[in-house]
């Protein structure tokens, strides 16, 4: 088993152990007894949470490496997309279509240390940083959020956001979802205007959020029972980002036509919240779908866009970001101005 882990998902780069008995009590009265299995129960997924043809996915690998010998202060990052994992290091090799060749890496050497290069024997002086595919495409459809469609991912940026999170040797340090949290709840929205509610509705990100409120209060539940369709197809646009296969659906009237919004709301907010011993199938891979958005994905993107250029960040895509500077911007062309209207009044004194 590596001892390193995807940095987006922080999930296993390996193929899985999957076992061929449920974990149950059954199973486990059996190894005590000292019946022989293939592999340890303790050390396996539960094959009926979860399926090896399900689990394929993990052994897929990409590389997001540093090139020691890049001629410019750009291009200095690497995207290799196929990559082959032992202990601590991936190997990398030229791909098929010729998009990626070993010498974009800068080195003589096929594979790289991640995470960790303060051994002896590391080959590359700057960590490298393994993912899956799958969770490189759902952080590139986070990232399109920022701008009007899907964006290419600039490597030097990601490096330098995963580069300065290297306070771990397995992963990143990164928020990489919860599964145990506490809430507590308080009531003081009873006596609130219903326009009010409308506006605080609009403003949670998440449908986690939506559902706790509700839990939270007797009125906010009642409101969500009554809410009109319009409204819930609206909040699940807004709450529901992870899950674009949903858009094709809102947007079709005559699919929505009859149908509760209510029960589209609650079904994917509810079957896809991650809890332990969870069955597998889609609600399982909605699940993961919906953890690696809105915790990993989330926290990189937040940092990349932080330090992105911000004539790259486009149109309608600065979203707060970069205040500092264009605090002193503004204070900057604040001044030029009113040296120019001090100038043109001495000029009609």
């Amino acid at each position: 088993m590596s001892n390193i882990y995807c940095a987006i998902c922080c999930g296993p780069l390996v193929e899985v152990d999957i076992a061929s008995k449920p974990r149950s009590e059954a199973f486990k009265t059996a190894w005590q007894r000292g019946d022989d299995f293939d592999v340890n129960w303790e050390q396996t997924y539960d094959c009926e949470i979860i399926t090896k043809e399900e689990a394929v996915w993990t052994t897929m690998i990409m590389l997001l490496g540093f090139n020691p010998k890049a001629s410019g202060p750009t291009n200095v990052a690497f995207l290799a997309p196929f990559g082959e994992i032992f202990d601590s290091s991936v190997t990398v090799d030229d791909s098929p279509d010729g998009s990626f060749t070993l010498d974009d890496t800068g080195s003589d050497e096929q594979h790289f240390e991640c995470y960790d290069v303060d051994g002896v024997d590391c080959p590359n002086e700057e960590p490298a940083f393994p993912f899956h595919p799958p969770c490189y495409w759902i952080l590139q459809r986070r990232l399109s959020n920022y701008f009007s469609d899907v964006t290419t991912i600039d490597k030097d940026v990601l490096y330098g956001v995963m580069r300065s999170l290297t306070a771990t040797v397995s992963y990143l340090d990164i928020n990489y979802g919860d599964l145990d949290k506490d809430f507590f709840c308080k009531d003081p929205f009873k006596s609130l205007p219903f326009d009010i509610l409308v506006s605080i509705a609009e403003m949670l990100e998440y449908s986690e959020c939506f559902t706790n409120w509700a839990r939270a209060s007797w009125s906010i539940h009642t409101f969500l029972r009554s809410a009109q369709n319009s409204f819930l197809k609206r909040t699940i646009s807004i709450q529901m980002q992870w899950f674009f296969e949903l858009d094709r659906f809102l947007e079709d009237d005559k699919l929505c036509h009859g149908s509760s919004m209510r029960a589209v709301f609650l079904w994917p907010a509810g079957g896809s919240k991650l809890r332990l011993g969870m069955k597998g199938g889609d609600f399982l891979r909605l699940a993961n779908h919906r953890r690696i958005w809105t915790s990993p994905c989330k926290d990189l993107i937040d940092r990349y866009c932080k330090i992105l250029p911000r004539h790259l960040l486009g149109e309608g895509g600065d979203f707060g970001y970069n205040k500092e500077y264009s605090s002193e911007e503004e204070e900057e062309e604040s001044s030029e101005n009113n040296e120019e209207v001090g100038g043109e009044n001495s000029d009609e004194d």
